[in-house]
């Protein structure tokens, strides 16, 4: 159907050249004026720097074509008609359509603004010209990327709707139908490794109770997952000595009802291979020693490409920490194909130190930015440090008031050695609060709390909390600075009372009331995580007697007295190596404590005491 369209089309172009050459046959003339009408969009200008021909020019019969072909080339027309008025050249067009609002509707998988992306790729955008081939190019282009997703049974429509002003909008109706199932993965070429094994490497599967492919989802057909498996196929062999792997080909066979996909894999393992050795060459910067620690390259070792791949990463980062952030290392390996042997040489490329001219930050509506500020590792005017800019990203995190950090480090304009960092985070919700009611063996119980890990944006810790039983309450106010010095020193202070009456329960004729406040004050001894903290505190603590109290808080009360007034010294070492507070992937997290209470008066107990001392680590795996 299509072919006979673009056939009728020929011959309509055909027979108007044609219709156009007998009427301006044996018809030459000097152009004094050339008149273009029918225009609506396109101005007279635009139309006369496409023609070959100019006012001034002989007009022959045999340059009428070359006009018409000149116009229509340019896309902006359906029809062009030439004329002549004595010696004015009449040029009449009729303007093909430009595209007006393009809707969308059925479209689930691929959202509307990528499908919108993908129209504005091939040509189908608000403004622009409009022809029937428009309409071709939509269903293809759309139903080619359903297919990349295994979706064969997608079909696509496109309905154009006129519009006044030479104006057309397009319906685009989506069927995406459902992604076509793997039934079978087969690799064909291996000798060294079984086919099973090679397979489990795979993240595509058919489907399998056993592997939970209903629930992974991995026996869908995709081809950007079936291109990410090949690579991992790929890389399963040079890890592994088979330096001239090839995959010849692969084949995706698909069912006649669109609902099934076969996958054929052709594979060439070729030969195993091992390294010789290496050597570092070009601008080291580095001691070659320091380098070569990062190099675990020994003669005789099975060759491995991720050998390779961990040791320029490593030697970049080592240079990246130096502050040459641009720095290339090329693994340049020479190989001997009688040996099956493989020397590498990393050439070292150094290129400019760079240094850091400012720091930026974005997405922080809550939190200030000298808060932020305040965690960064790497400093503005100072040399690029990889290593600082890692663990800024980690304090970031840590800290509670970023969720997500991206880090940018474009090049200064009109500079080659140095970089702004721009820090775009994500924030945490700064403030959390609850309220609890329960019934146990207390009685009746009540808490409230609310906790501000940044309050007011300030980046300083507030914490509420308050609980009540039927013979207890306790309430505490704690605020905590964790900038107060511009080394990281941080100061607390908090505030509690609670009270412990069972008297209205039987249980116990004397009630104790106590309060106080401390002063806590953590000061950095490591770069990174380690904390001393030294604490200082005062407690009045008062015991009342009710009627017919037991006689040990009788005699009690006698020799010491109802009120007492202590100090209380504390001093801790903790280490918190976490990458982020909440549900941390990795670190360690030790604390050492210890408290020591002491008396203020002569009427309080005449001894002191040293509790609680808990050290523990956690290092999460997931």
């Amino acid at each position: 159907m299509i072919f006979i369209r673009r056939v009728r089309l020929v011959c309509i172009l055909l027979l108007c050249l044609l219709t156009q050459s007998l009427a301006m046959a044996d018809t030459v003339f000097v152009i004094k004026r050339i008149d273009v009408q029918g225009l609506q969009r396109v101005s007279v200008g635009t139309v006369l720097s496409y023609l070959p021909i100019a006012a001034g020019d002989t007009l022959r019969p045999q340059d009428t074509r070359g006009i018409i072909d000149s116009l229509y080339k340019t896309g902006f027309f359906d029809n062009v008609t030439l004329d002549r008025e004595g010696n004015t050249l009449i040029i009449k067009v009729v303007e093909r359509p430009t595209l007006g609002d393009v809707k969308i509707t059925g479209n689930q998988t691929i959202s509307t603004d990528k499908i919108n992306e993908i129209l504005k790729d091939a040509g189908v955008e608000k403004g622009r010209v409009f022809n029937n081939s428009t309409l071709t190019n939509i269903q293809k282009t759309l139903e080619a990327q359903y297919v990349n997703l295994g979706r064969y049974n997608a079909n696509v429509k496109a309905e154009v709707i006129s519009q006044p002003r030479n104006r057309v909008d397009i319906n685009i109706t989506i069927s995406e139908g459902k992604v076509a199932k793997i039934r079978q993965i087969s690799i064909v070429g291996n000798k060294v490794f079984p086919e099973d094994k090679l397979l489990s490497e795979l993240q595509l599967k058919p489907p399998s109770f056993w592997a939970l492919t209903f629930l992974t989802q991995a026996d869908l057909y995709n081809k950007e997952k079936l291109d990410a498996d090949l690579e991992r196929l790929k890389s399963y062999y040079l890890d592994r000595g088979y330096l001239q792997f090839k995959i010849s080909s692969t084949q995706v066979s698909v069912s006649p009802d669109r609902k099934s996909v076969y996958i054929l894999i052709h594979i060439i393992e070729g030969e195993k291979y091992t390294f010789s050795g290496f050597k570092l060459s070009g601008d080291l910067i580095l001691p070659e020693k320091t380098l070569g620690r990062a190099i675990t390259i020994k003669p005789g070792d099975v060759f491995s490409r991720k050998t390779i791949i961990d040791a320029d990463t490593k030697m970049g980062n080592m240079l990246g920490n130096e502050g040459y952030a641009f720095a290339r290392i090329v693994p340049d390996p020479k190989i001997d194909e009688k040996k099956r042997e493989v020397f590498v040489n990393f050439v070292v490329n150094p290129g400019k130190r760079v240094y850091v001219r400012r720091i930026s930050f974005t997405g922080n509506v809550k939190t200030a930015d000298y808060a932020l500020r305040q965690t960064l590792r790497q400093f503005e005017a100072s040399i690029f440090s990889l290593g600082n800019i890692q663990e800024s990203e980690r304090q970031l995190k840590k800290s509670g008031y970023a969720k997500t950090v991206e880090i940018k480090t474009p090049v200064v304009p009109g500079t080659e050695d140095q970089v702004d960092l721009d820090f775009n985070v994500t924030e945490n919700p700064s403030a959390t609060a609850y309220v609890s009611v329960g019934y146990g063996t207390d009685g009746v119980q009540f808490g409230a709390g609310l906790s501000q890990q940044n309050f007011l944006g300030t980046g300083n810790y507030l914490n509420l909390n308050y609980s009540q039983t039927d013979y207890s309450t306790y309430a505490n106010l704690s605020y905590n600075n964790p900038y107060f010095k511009a080394n990281g020193t941080q100061l607390g202070y908090a505030l509690y009372y609670s009270s412990f009456d069972p008297t209205d329960l039987d249980l116990s004729n004397y009630s104790t009331d106590r309060y106080g406040g401390r002063v806590t004050y953590s000061i950095p001894v490591s770069e990174k995580d380690d904390f001393i903290t030294l604490g200082l505190g005062l407690e009045h603590q008062n015991i009342s007697e009710e009627d017919d109290p037991p006689t040990e808080v009788v005699d009690f009360v006698n020799q010491y007295g109802e009120t007492f007034d202590q100090a209380i010294f504390s001093l801790s070492w903790s280490r918190n190596g976490y990458d982020q507070p909440i549900f941390p992937t990795a670190g360690l997290n030790q604390s050492l404590y210890t408290k020591m209470y002491a008396p203020i008066d002569s009427n309080s107990l005449t001894y002191y005491t040293a509790v609680s001392i808990p050290f523990g680590g956690i290092k999460p795996i997931l």
